[in-house]
């Protein structure tokens, strides 16, 4: 069991460093609330929290890049 607790912190913690090392802020959440936080997108993420829907347009991330992090 603690295999696979260890395995979900692994993938947390790498999903949180590529959201500080590729994140971006998502436009449309700092338009239409500027005083909420934003969504935090990574290349090709979508947004569709607060009634709008975003894709990030910058290039999906590279199997390197992905493996980097």
């Amino acid at each position: 069991m603690s295999d696979t607790i260890d395995d979900y912190r692994g993938m947390k913690n790498h999903k949180t460093r590529l959201r500080e090392k590729y994140g971006m802020d998502c436009p449309e959440c700092l338009r239409l609330l500027p005083k909420a936080s934003p969504t935090i997108l990574i290349p090709q993420q979508s947004c569709n929290r607060r009634g709008h829907n975003y894709q990030d347009p910058r290039p999906e991330l590279t199997n390197k890049q992905y493996g980097e992090v």
